[in-house]
């Protein structure tokens, strides 16, 4: 798994920081990386120059001190290749704005950001980045353990998906896996009861086209040599259908397709990957096309 050379991590220099750590090493090791960028942005108060000079402890610890705290936190936890160059960055300013500036002015391949909670301020950033950085996103909640034991992709047979799944069986390649599941949540016609059929006898038709759909979609996709699982489900709700599969089959990784292959739709995200975001209990890798979205994000850094 060589395409993700350069890794972003965000960091907040809190216990959360362990998991991301940790987990880079992982990618490190898998992808035989080249550098890792490990970052903390401290935000910019909004005070009078007056007072920052009046007052310096308003604004907490020096960058100097932050920043000896970020790389003796990295060198304490991180296992990675050894070949991997570890590059330590303390900045001041918008959080967002200015991890996608360094996101972009680095080329980075992967972005690697923590989640506390749904309605954490962490989970908005991860979120706004899945949007908004021009490459993909990986989104680790709190005490995330450093492992891939079974890979799932929610598949709904399109491009995005696709690309997913061809990222899902690298990883999978690389983490020493055999199989990986794909699962399709569907739900039945509103009006299905007037075609004079039982909800089980609809269901079975639906199902019936839906693995037909998926032998189609699976079989110009390289999957490395692993074999798929197909799972399909019957759900109201995508986004916890696809929540309870994962749970049932003990995933602890999920890939998707963050939508976008044009310029505009890369910075919108399909429902279900924002679903997934909003409530991840385990890491969920939002697969973008290296560069989506870039000439739209220029214009926004300019704003």
């Amino acid at each position: 798994m060589y395409r993700y050379k350069r890794l972003f991590v965000g960091l907040d220099l809190t216990e959360k920081d362990a998991s991301q750590i940790a987990y880079s090493s992982l990618i490190s090791r898998m992808a035989r990386s080249e550098e890792i960028v490990f970052c903390h942005v401290r935000k910019e108060l909004d005070l009078p120059l007056e007072l920052k000079h009046d007052f310096p402890e308003l604004y907490g610890e020096p960058l100097e001190d932050l920043q000896i705290r970020l790389k003796n936190e990295v060198d304490e936890i991180f296992a990675g290749d050894d070949r991997t160059k570890i590059r330590c960055e303390v900045l001041e300013g918008s959080i967002l704005h200015e991890m996608l500036r360094f996101i972009k002015d680095l080329d980075v391949d992967l972005t690697i950001v923590g989640q506390q909670s749904e309605t954490d301020t962490t989970s908005k950033i991860a979120e706004k980045l899945t949007r908004k950085a021009p490459c993909s996103v990986l989104i680790l909640p709190v005490h995330t353990r450093a492992k891939i034991s079974k890979i799932l992709v929610p598949v709904e047979f399109s491009g995005t998906c696709a690309q997913a799944l061809e990222t899902a069986a690298a990883f999978g390649l690389a983490a020493g896996l055999q199989e990986i599941t794909c699962a399709h949540i569907y739900k039945l016609p509103q009006g299905y009861y007037k075609t004079g059929k039982t909800k089980e006898q609809f269901q079975e038709i639906m199902e019936k086209n839906a693995r037909k759909a998926f032998a189609e979609f699976i079989k110009d996709i390289d999957l490395r040599g692993l074999t798929v699982n197909p799972v399909f489900r019957l759900h109201n709700n995508t986004v916890q259908g696809v929540r309870e599969t994962i749970a049932e089959q003990g995933a602890d990784l999920a890939v998707l397709g963050a939508h976008g292959r044009t310029a505009g739709a890369s910075m919108l995200l399909g429902s279900v990957t924002e679903g997934l975001i909003r409530k991840a209990h385990v890491p969920i890798l939002a697969v973008k096309q290296k560069g989506t979205g870039m000439n739209i994000l220029e214009t926004i850094m300019k704003m």
